[in-house]
């Protein structure tokens, strides 16, 4: 019988139900589970499909189940992101965002800058368009759509109308009335064979979700060239501290734990930083550390070292 006191007390199992168990029952859940392929510098840098489609199935849970949810931080990234004014005034000929979930964050990218051809890519792409507040439900982006015209809170209703739809005005007419027509991808980043390079890549608190971060790298590579630019942000994870808590903490919906040393030598080498930032948020066990990210694609290797924002 595990009898650690603390770790029994911060003890947290979460499985694909989006059920959560804490105390002695979650170490004991987490120990009849194989053991995690943590790696002690890197952290969790791949799983097997098994633990992937475990993961899947709480995403597909988490927005199909929870249907008045209208935005995934959307807007809190868009914030934090300094509401993309690195690309104020571009036009790019084309774009993909990957693992854009039911919302996208290209709605606000687009208010930004002008985009030919986009592309939206997620593995459940094709059960979002099932979801009553899809932000690409009819395969479109802005415009004015019975959708879109639907309030913030379909259970709690509009509080706030005219706040609402001021906000929302620049979002809805990004492509004119009928709105911008886009490409879906229902795909995972790993298993997606671009059909061409793309100017614009998109990918923003994705990571965590995926299957294989070697992979990952290798997709966005391949599907961009010299002068794209990237927009990313994630999660910061510390493969020592993932190592530790590994006995008493598990999330079936974020099956990779990528040390934040890892993903800024893979950013340094091939993008040149145009905004480059770190967020700290929360205190002790609950505090988030975030960082974003805006590059341009580059053939000249970095020699500058990884410098984390955290200590």
């Amino acid at each position: 019988m595990y009898t650690n006191p603390t770790e029994t007390k911060n003890a947290m199992f979460v499985d694909e139900h989006l059920n959560i168990i804490t105390g002695q029952r979650a170490i004991e859940l987490i120990q009849e589970r194989e053991a995690l392929p943590i790696d002690s510098e890197k952290g969790i840098i791949k799983v097997d499909q098994k633990r992937w489609q475990e993961a899947q199935r709480y995403e597909r849970r988490t927005w199909m189940e929870g249907l008045a949810t209208m935005s995934d931080r959307n807007e809190y990234h868009d914030e934090k992101l300094n509401r993309y004014e690195a690309l104020k005034g571009k036009s790019f000929a084309s774009a993909i965002e990957l693992g854009c979930g039911p919302f996208t964050n290209m709605r606000k990218i687009l208010t930004r800058c002008s985009i030919g051809d986009i592309h939206l890519l997620d593995p459940l792409a094709n059960d979002y368009l099932e979801h009553p507040f899809c932000r690409y439900r009819e395969k479109k982006l802005g415009g004015i759509t019975k959708t879109s015209l639907i309030p913030w809170s379909a259970r709690s209703g509009l509080k706030h109308p005219l706040r609402f739809y001021k906000h929302k005005w620049n979002e809805w007419m990004i492509g004119g009335l009928s709105g911008r027509p886009v490409t879906l991808h229902a795909s995972s980043i790993e298993d997606f064979t671009p059909p061409q390079t793309y100017d614009l890549c998109v990918m923003i608190n994705v990571i965590e979700h995926c299957l294989d971060i070697e992979r990952i790298f290798s997709k966005v590579l391949e599907m961009t060239s010299t002068e794209s630019y990237f927009i990313f942000a994630d999660k910061i994870y510390n493969a020592r501290e993932e190592t530790e808590s590994a006995t008493y903490q598990f999330d079936a919906g974020h099956p990779l734990r990528v040390d934040y040393s890892v993903i800024r030598e893979f950013l340094e080498t091939h993008f040149d930083a145009i905004l480059d930032t770190a967020v700290s948020e929360g205190e002790g066990t609950s505090a988030r550390k975030d960082f974003y990210y805006i590059g341009k694609r580059t053939t000249r290797p970095s020699s500058s070292n990884p410098t984390p924002p955290f200590e």
